[in-house]
């Protein structure tokens, strides 16, 4: 991204104005800068379910889903936000017979 001439500034942040943002670390005072575009790239930590323990193996998160050293023949994926319907593109283009449920309610899955 640097050769493209994008900064990638890490840290919680604050859009003060047009093309401004405040932002900063923990323990180091807060910088703004101003740039042409401002892209937000929050990040995220998948949800798991209580009561649902990973493994890595059999259950895993989208974190794990990331860094398989097999393609499974089948694979259910919880939640059907725009990660999980991604994962699901993925996974059928690999040859995987997908199922999906949804993460609000009950799971209903048969086996």
């Amino acid at each position: 991204m640097n050769a493209l001439g994008v900064d990638i500034l890490n840290g919680t942040g604050t859009l003060v104005g047009p093309q401004k943002v405040k932002y900063g670390k923990i323990g180091y005072p807060d910088k703004t800068v101003t740039g042409k575009n401002v892209i937000i790239a929050t990040g995220s930590i998948p949800f798991v379910p209580p009561g649902i323990e990973i493994d890595g193996k059999t259950v895993f998160t989208s974190d794990h889903a990331l860094k398989l050293e097999w393609i499974p023949d089948w694979i259910a994926i919880v939640g059907s936000g725009y990660i999980g319907l991604e994962f699901s593109d993925v996974y059928t283009a690999l040859g995987s017979e997908v199922g999906h449920s949804r993460s609000l309610g009950p799971l209903n899955l048969k086996w």
